[in-house]
């Protein structure tokens, strides 16, 4: 028999080398399983906090929690009415509802625009009038309705179609139109009524993401929402006043939200799902997109606790978001450079005429003078004396420098509403 085959002597290193590498190996092993197994754990934990704290936050609905607070006595679950926790909405005391206090806002986005929607939606209207319709929302449980006035202006029956289509008559329990607000009155009855969460509008910054709902076109597509952002928050608006007379000033939130007719009197709300804003009118003019505008919450819940006491408006809260326009009562123009030139002045505005009986004859203005000042500012633009106007309200007073036939005269004009 021939001898067996023997190793040569040159493969030795290589079997000593593997069984050299063995043991690290084995500890590569082992380090990669415990450290998957800590990943995997870690991961575990952290989606258990997670969904714990939106829980308790009340972004996620924990039906094994409520079982006894939705049922019978005996613990049996309510499986047609799974309401949102309405338990810190809306803030108020007695009828007056206060917003949240700037500090106990949280600026960091909770919501998905989906949770936003689903939160907010059972609080959100159709208001019918026999003059139109629009878009409002539940205010308390007690059943007060909060929306615009030019959607019930005029109207003798009024009805609020809630989301899931049950229809409840109601009252007026009054209006304003400076502001564009009107609160309505339901019965509720054995209905559940959900209140709207209330957010602050002062917290409010421009590019901050929104969601508006509302009733574009009217029932027929009731609880439509659009997203967006908010374009610029305290914008000046002026618009014609409701009553035909004169113009409006409103400072507003500005949004690229689609707002559409009927969505008026619904709300804007914050990624949080809380109002910060009535949606109440759009720049509807060719060549011009995503120029929506809202009444801010705060100065909104001004307004409507005064109408939810007493129906009416007989004065305005201080710093109130609308006034009415008083006029100057003078018509002003550019100056060319040869007039300036002629009066030895470097710029000013004409006075081309002055109103018989205005404001600004009452304190002395006169046809030809020339205001070289307003505010302490030069004046070098007809659109100062405009804004002026806009920037005041009634009983302030405008100061102007006036040049007169080489003399200076300082002259305050008061805004005495007629």
């Amino acid at each position: 028999m021939p001898p067996p085959p023997q190793q040569s002597d040159a493969s030795l290193p290589a079997m000593e080398k593997k069984r050299n590498a063995s043991p690290g190996k084995l500890i590569l092993s082992i380090y990669t399983i415990i450290v998957s197994i800590a990943f995997i754990v870690s991961t575990a934990f952290a989606a258990y906090f997670f969904i714990a704290l939106r829980i308790e936050k009340g972004y996620i609905h924990d039906d094994s929690h409520n079982d006894s607070q939705n049922g019978d006595q005996n613990g049996e679950k309510d499986t047609e009415n799974n309401f949102p926790d309405t338990s810190e909405r809306p803030l108020y005391k007695g009828d007056h509802i206060n917003v949240p206090a700037p500090d106990d806002v949280v600026r960091i986005d909770t919501l998905t625009a989906a949770e936003v929607v689903a939160a907010a939606l059972p609080s959100v209207v159709c208001v019918q009038a026999d003059t139109g319709e629009g878009t409002g929302f539940i205010l308390t449980d007690t059943g007060y309705v909060v929306t615009n006035y030019h959607i019930v202006d005029g109207g003798t029956d009024f009805t609020v179609i809630l989301h899931d289509d049950t229809i409840l008559d109601a009252s007026y329990v009054g209006g304003d139109k400076l502001t564009d607000l009107a609160v309505l009155k339901v019965e509720p009855g054995d209905t559940r009524l959900i209140p709207i969460a209330l957010g602050n509008s002062d917290t409010v910054r421009a590019g901050d993401s929104v969601i508006a709902i509302g009733s574009p076109g009217g029932s027929e597509y009731a609880g439509t929402a659009t997203s967006g952002i908010v374009s610029a928050h305290n914008r000046r608006l002026t618009t014609s006043s409701l009553s035909g007379e004169g113009t409006r000033t409103m400072w507003v939130i500005q949004t690229d939200t689609a707002v559409n007719f009927g969505n008026s009197g619904g709300p804007l709300l914050n990624m949080k799902g809380q109002v910060i804003g009535i949606n109440t009118m759009k720049y509807a003019e060719l060549y011009f997109e995503g120029l929506g505008f809202s009444l801010p919450i705060n100065g909104v819940m001004d307004i409507v606790n005064i109408l939810m006491k007493h129906g009416y408006i007989s004065k305005y809260p201080e710093n109130c978001f609308a006034k009415i326009n008083v006029p100057l009562g003078i018509t002003v123009g550019a100056m060319t450079k040869t007039e300036l030139a002629e009066n030895g002045l470097a710029y000013g505005i004409k006075v081309q005429s002055v109103d018989a009986g205005s404001n600004a004859e009452q304190d002395g203005v006169k046809k030809d003078d020339i205001i070289v000042k307003i505010e302490g500012k030069e004046a070098k633009s007809i659109l100062q004396v405009r804004n002026a106007v806009f920037d005041h309200r009634e009983d302030d007073k405008i100061a102007l420098k006036i040049y007169r036939k080489g003399k200076y005269l300082d002259i305050n004009i008061t805004l005495r509403a007629k």
